[in-house]
């Protein structure tokens, strides 16, 4: 909706939608000089071609809930696909993969680290298809041998959830309350959690003081996972800025209102430092398998699922 007084910025911005998004413009109104524009999105075109890396942050809108890994993957023209399961480990004796309820195959892991299964077109359907891969046991990431240490953090403005996650061996070791979370990790004692902090750096300008102080006694060497929750840009002072750029961040959030924020760094170590956040959407930093459970059926490095040759 707008009104004649900001007629400028209303044209500015219908022509700003009508060439960025895909949209198709299905009514205008216009009464006592406030008009409304309605538009429809337009439905885009099948990929055939899907791949998917845990490191994405929106890998996670393909997966469903429940049980094993179950994932949606639309198709525009069935036919013979092929699904691909890159640097796939599994600590179980059988994995079985259903396409809409039909199961496909069910075998032992082969010693392979790269699994290919046919999708047959008789078990696809145009649109939405449901792929689910089921495991006969899940185990404890830390009874894995040589299991590398996992870490995810994600961060969540309000407007995008309002968290701010730091799993470390698929634990959640946050506080997961508004403004900074901080978890120090260490890594030569297969990820013991050593301290969790939470500062409001919304509430309280005096929060940035104390996260400053809080990071300055880390150790050298430690992990230290950052991850903002709701808002934590308001009361942020320059302490906290320089208290993060320390361990290598080089966002300073303030003028950034509810925006996420993930960090994770090792003390000492600012350069190697990795960072991600944004006005719209899920931060989200991973190392290692990525794991948000404490067990675990099988690792995957990348799910691929493209036409057959």
């Amino acid at each position: 909706p707008f009104e004649e007084s900001n007629r400028a910025v209303a044209d500015n911005t219908r022509a700003y939608i009508e060439e960025k998004f895909p949209v198709t413009k299905i009514n205008e109104s216009y009464e006592n000089g406030r008009g409304t524009v309605t538009y429809r999105v337009n439905e885009l075109p099948a990929n055939d071609t899907l791949i998917l890396k845990p490191d994405d942050p929106l890998a996670r809108l393909y997966f469903g809930e429940g049980w094993g890994a179950k994932l949606f993957f639309r198709v525009s023209n069935p036919r013979e696909m092929e699904l691909w399961l890159d640097a796939f480990e599994a600590n179980t004796s059988h994995w079985g993969l259903f396409v809409n309820g039909a199961e496909i195959a069910r075998q032992v892991p082969p010693e392979s680290k790269t699994q290919r299964a046919r999708l047959p077109a008789n078990v696809l359907r145009q649109g939405i298809n449901e792929i689910t891969l089921t495991f006969d046991k899940t185990f404890p990431i830390t009874e894995s041998p040589n299991h590398p240490l996992s870490i995810v953090v994600r961060s969540a403005g309000e407007e995008q959830g309002a968290f701010g996650h730091i799993y470390v061996n698929g634990q959640d070791a946050s506080p997961n309350l508004r403004g900074y979370n901080i978890v120090v990790i260490n890594p030569e004692k297969d990820g013991a959690v050593e301290a969790r902090a939470n500062f409001d750096t919304f509430g309280s300008e005096q929060a940035s003081e104390r996260m400053a102080e809080f990071i300055a006694q880390i150790p050298n060497g430690r992990i230290v996972a950052v991850a903002a929750s709701d808002e934590a840009s308001y009361r942020l002072t320059q302490a906290g800025v320089d208290a993060l750029k320390a361990l290598g961040a080089k966002i300073d959030l303030r003028g950034k209102f509810r925006w996420s924020h993930a960090l994770l760094a090792a003390k000492g170590s600012p350069h190697t430092a990795r960072e991600a956040a944004s006005e719209i959407q899920v931060s989200q930093i991973i190392q290692g398998a990525g794991l948000t459970e404490p067990a675990a059926a099988a690792r995957i490095g990348a799910i691929r699922i493209e036409p057959a040759p």
